[in-house]
């Protein structure tokens, strides 16, 4: 089983140390590419991974976690399940009801857009 963190438009989570150095942590691939938005890079330059939602994808894509990036799967068959949220977070859980249904977008605007027309929210 996968477990799929996801985050709203520029809230990626940051993880540091107490005595990191800020610029440091600022500096890390993590901060300008998460799983989620990797995803979304993966649904623009891979036909067969738009067909999928991102709780599907981890059965025929694989998390590098080192590079930061997901390969097509070679073997093997894996679960995802996306971290689950509390409705009073509003956008945040929104936002994981359309990671169920939407498929292959490329960017947090084509997550919501519906019948052609862009949503101003999750």
């Amino acid at each position: 089983m996968i477990r799929q963190s996801f985050h709203l438009p520029d809230q990626p989570q940051v993880v540091y140390e107490a005595d990191d150095d800020i610029e440091d942590v600022l500096d890390r691939p993590s901060i300008a590419s998460s799983m989620f938005t990797s995803w979304m890079k993966c649904n623009a330059i891979n036909k067969e991974a738009r067909k999928l939602t991102y709780v599907d994808f981890p059965t025929k894509f694989v998390w590098k976690r080192k590079d930061l990036i997901w390969k097509p799967r070679e073997v093997g068959y894996a679960i995802g399940r996306i971290h689950s949220v509390s409705p009073k977070l509003g956008e945040a859980y929104f936002l994981r009801i359309l990671l169920n249904i939407v498929k292959g977008p490329k960017s947090f605007e084509e997550i919501c857009t519906v019948n052609g027309e862009l949503c101003s929210f999750f």
